[in-house]
Parts: C-alpha cells; structure tokens; sequence
C-alpha cells in the first residue's frame, strides 16, 4: 500500500497548520492577558474568533470557492493567515488584536474548505481518495495539539509577539510548494447546492463537533467537581482524551478497505456508534478517575470512525454528475466542503455552553445522556445520506 504523495502531505500540512492557530492563544493566554490586559471573558472571546468565520460564512465561502478554484482560494488563505499573523503580534490595541484575529478566521476557512477540494483532485477514485480523505481529517486534533504544544514551549524562550511572528513565516513558507507544486485540473462550474447526502454528512459533522467539544471543554471541570483533579492536570487529560480519536481514522480506513457494500458498512457503523452511545453516560457515573478517562477515550476513537467516514465519503455523496462528480473544483463539492465546515464550527462553538447549560439546570448524568443521544442522531445522519445517495 503506497503512502500519500507529497501534494496531499502539503496540503494536509496546510491544514495541521490553520488548526494550530485554534490552541495557539489557549496556550499563550497568560502572555496575552499580561501584554494587552484582557480579561477572561474577553480572551475567550479572542479564542473562539476563529471559528465564527467558519460558522457563519463556511457556506458562502464554498460556493465561491466553485467560481473562482481551489488553488486561488488556498494561496489568499495562507497570505490571510500570514498577514493577520503578523498583524497580532504588532498590534498595539486590543482592537485590533480582535480585528487581526478575525482576519486569521476567515483564512483558517478558506485554507479548510480549499485543501480537501484539492486533495480530491489529486487522488483517483477508490481507496487511494479514501485514504488521502482519512489522513485529512485528523487535521485539527492533531494540529490543535501541535500549536498548543509548540506555542507553549516557544513562548517561553521567545514571548508571546515572537511566537505569533513564528506561525506567520511557516505560513508563508508553504505558499511555496503550494503555489509551484501538482495542482488539479482547470475549474469546472456546475449547479452549486449539494445534494441531500451532503446536507446529511455536513448535520452529522455538526452533530460531532457538538458533543466532542461539550464533552472536552467541560471534562477538566468534572474531573475537578467529582474526582478532585487539578484544573491543570484536569485540562492535560481532557487533550490527551481528544487525541484518542485518532486511532479511529485507523479502524475507518480497515472498514473501507474491506470494500463492503453500504448495508454491511451501515451495520458496522450502527454497531460501533451504538455502542459509543452506550459509553456516554456511563463516563459521568463511574467511579474512579482512570475509569472515567478510559471510557471517554474509548468513546472517542469509536466516534472518529463517523468522522473520517464522514470526510471520505463526502465528494461522493456531494452531487456532482458524471466524470465531474469529484472533480476539486466541481461546484457541488465546493459547496460541500463549505457547509460541512460550517456545521462543523457551528458544533465546536455551540458545544460547550450547550453541555454547561445542561449540566447546571440537570447534572453530569444528564450530559451523559445528551452526548450519547447526539452519537444516535450522527449515526442517523449517516444511515441517512447513504440511502438518499443510493435512491
């Protein structure tokens, strides 16, 4: 079996590096609130800027990114990305920190919905896409853990502006083989609106980044309230927990490998979502720290196999007609990829003050329940687009 080539590895590089700048300010919050006095709310705020772009503007941004290619749309997002880097570290007003961070939003977007486009042009139909689309989509966890981890040992021996300045060049450095390098084919125009299977997929994403983010944002806070955990040690095991979604990629890529028919892949996933559905409340009624942890890394790599199923199978269950179908600039997958991002930011911001709400008015159980009755309505989404698909 042949690795991805050094085109998809660019571009999915593109992506671990647009998802850095999501735990790159977590990671230098201290730095932030003591050069621009900005107070916790406020730098929750700051942080959550980036995906607003994404929530609000994801499915725009895919239908012109259907008019104008793939390739342009890229090349403005990583300059985006370059500029606003450099622009927050010079900034000399909380203003226009917010205003630059915006900015980086909007880059972060386009770079996201451009690089799967292209990544599809670049793989031929079958097993090859599909594992160039599972690579893929573990961009943000493992870009979230990059930019966290790397900004939190730069900023010390750097500080907080030489960091933001350090993230602006690497973007800059890959406009290089990004503008040089394998590109795909000239921009194809078709109707611009999904088919149902997309609108499906793109729910069922919303549906995961829902429950993903409820379940770590508010994982250190439980670990406190009911084992007693330090907030630090609390907020280390919850991103250690987001990464054990990995290991689904894998078992994704095993079930699509088998090369079986929808009913049978519909089975296994029923039977693999069902039973995240059943660890869920139980993460919140076990007793003992380990337990707790491992039954929420359990769910979690059960979960990812929906996710890189999700990412594989939307060029071609997005609508495109013909040889077209999964063309990286076929005005469908374009807006595909659009929508499926905003549902996604939709998710990740609505996430954690949904559970909060739920765990003040009900308890832990009761987020318990929400999270496995959210893995059920995933699990119908894509039960769902694949029946819309076929008929």
């Amino acid at each position: 079996m042949t690795r991805p080539s050094s085109p998809v590895v660019v571009l999915w590089l593109s992506g671990v590096l647009a998802a850095a700048q999501l735990g790159k300010f977590t990671a230098m919050a201290p730095g932030l609130r003591a050069d621009f006095g900005l107070s916790l709310p406020a730098l929750g705020w700051l942080i959550s800027l980036l995906e607003i772009g994404g929530a609000l503007f994801g499915f725009a941004a895919g239908v012109v990114l259907g008019r104008v290619g793939a390739r342009r749309m890229m090349v403005v997002g990583l300059v985006l990305l370059a500029a606003t880097g450099i622009a927050e570290a010079v900034s000399p007003t909380i203003g226009l920190l917010f205003l630059a961070r915006g900015g980086e939003g909007l880059g972060y977007l386009l770079v996201v919905i451009s690089a799967p486009t292209m990544i599809v042009g670049l793989t031929g139909p079958g097993f090859e896409r599909d594992r160039a689309m599972a690579l893929w989509s573990t961009f943000v966890p493992v870009g979230v853990g990059a930019g966290t981890a790397i900004t939190g040992l730069a900023e010390g021996l750097m500080g907080v502006r030489a960091v933001m300045l350090g993230w602006a060049l690497l973007s800059l450095l890959l406009l290089v083989p990004i503008m040089h390098g394998k590109g795909p084919e000239p921009l194809r125009r078709g109707r611009a609106i999904p088919a149902m299977g997309a609108w499906l997929l793109s729910l069922g994403f919303g549906c995961y980044t829902l429950f993903l983010c409820a379940l770590t944002g508010l994982l250190p806070l439980f670990l406190f309230d009911r084992h007693g955990t330090a907030m630090a040690t609390g907020s280390a095991i919850a991103g250690g927990i987001a990464l054990s979604a990995l290991p689904g990629t894998g078992l994704s890529l095993t079930l699509l490998r088998q090369g079986l028919t929808m009913r049978r892949r519909m089975i296994v996933l029923g039977g693999v979502l069902g039973g995240a559905a059943l660890l869920a409340p139980m993460i919140f009624l076990v007793s003992g720290l380990i337990g707790c942890a491992v039954l929420a890394g359990g769910l979690l790599v059960l979960a990812g196999v929906a996710r890189t199923l999700i990412f594989t199978r939307l060029p071609a269950l997005s609508g495109g007609s013909g040889a077209g179908a999964c063309h990286p600039d076929h005005a469908r997958l374009a807006s595909a990829q659009g929508l499926l991002t905003q549902c996604g930011a939709g998710g990740a911001l609505l996430g954690p003050p949904l559970g909060a709400l739920l765990v003040q008015g009900y308890g832990w159980g009761a987020l318990g329940v929400w999270i496995g009755g959210l893995v059920l309505v995933l699990l119908i989404c894509l039960v769902g687009a694949e029946t819309a698909a076929a008929n």
